[in-house]
């Protein structure tokens, strides 16, 4: 009796205990999108049962006879892959003693990104621009591998191909170019499954440089005509001073001038008051010695003979 209970636990240890689950599930697993995907997962158990497996995806059971899916021993297969489906899908083995195991893969959708938006091209100098834009719409959920930028001169037919890997940057300078030469410039951006459609093309045409030194743009307009202004320790100094206007020019004096005149009068009216005073007090003082003169002889008159 005791040798059958024996057995019975050899048996039972040996099914739920010594059989395990194995999974042959590479991850992640890239599918392109609108096309048929497989999941490929493989699961055996040491026994030589073949597990039952039923798949999550988002913690939802998915059926292994749906509209989209169908389990197979290969795996899980989808039709028509969308670019939701990206993520992680669980996959779970149980054997006919109730053991289960789990292993999750994580699938990658990836698909044909559409073109960039907003394409614009700034000329920055007379012979580069810069190129900006924006990712492509619909563009969060896919895995962007590189910017491809293209332009090429008016006449050629070939395109001259600039590729930048870092996609998280969205505007890029192009050197190099021919003044007065027009560019067409066009951008598409590409992921794992391949390059996508290209902007609308955007022409520009690079212009001469016309900058000028910023020596001269802070140096003040000077007068169309000469006009002569007194020298001033203020006049060299200050860099605040402006040239007359064209109305000072036409026929106002300058303040300078104004201030010569002012003090020219003044000197002349004191002058004058000067002369007047003069005058006066010469009128004065003969007015003064004439009285004297004749009280003089009136005392003269008067005076008894001896």
């Amino acid at each position: 009796m005791k040798s059958v209970w024996i057995v019975f636990l050899l048996v039972f240890l040996s099914d739920d205990v010594l059989s395990q689950i194995t999974f042959d599930c590479p991850s992640p697993q890239t599918g392109l999108a609108n096309n048929p995907f497989l999941i490929y997962c493989v699961v055996t158990s040491d026994s030589g049962e073949v597990p039952n497996t039923y798949w999550l995806f988002n913690s939802v059971i998915v059926p292994n006879q749906g509209e989209r899916t169908t389990g197979t021993p290969n795996g899980l297969i989808i039709q028509n892959l969308q670019l939701t489906d990206g993520g992680d899908w669980v996959c779970t083995g149980e054997l006919a003693s109730g053991y289960t195991d789990t292993i999750t893969v994580q699938v990658i959708v990836d698909d044909f990104p559409g073109p960039p938006l907003n394409l614009a091209v700034e000329a920055t100098t007379s012979s580069s621009v810069l190129v900006t834009f924006d990712r492509p719409e619909g563009s969060e959920l896919l895995t962007l591998t590189q910017w491809v930028i293209e332009y090429r001169a008016s006449g050629d037919d070939s395109w001259t191909s600039v590729i930048e890997a870092d996609t998280a940057v969205t505007e890029f300078p192009i050197a190099g170019l021919l003044t007065l030469e027009t560019y067409t410039f066009r951008v598409a951006a590409e992921t794992a499954a391949g390059r996508g459609n290209y902007t609308q093309e955007l022409s520009i045409t690079i212009p001469e440089d016309t900058t000028a030194s910023p020596t001269t743009t802070n140096l003040p307009q000077q007068p169309s005509t000469p006009v002569l202004q007194p020298t001033t320790t203020a006049s060299i100094g200050d860099n605040t001073e402006t040239s007359p206007t064209s109305g000072q020019q036409s026929g106002n004096p300058p303040a300078a001038f104004n201030s010569i005149l002012t003090i020219v009068l003044g000197l002349l009216a004191a002058l004058i008051v000067l002369v007047l005073v003069g005058v006066g007090v010469y009128v004065w003082c003969k007015r003064s010695r004439r009285r004297v003169v004749c009280q003089t002889a009136d005392s003269a008159n008067k005076t008894p003979p001896a």
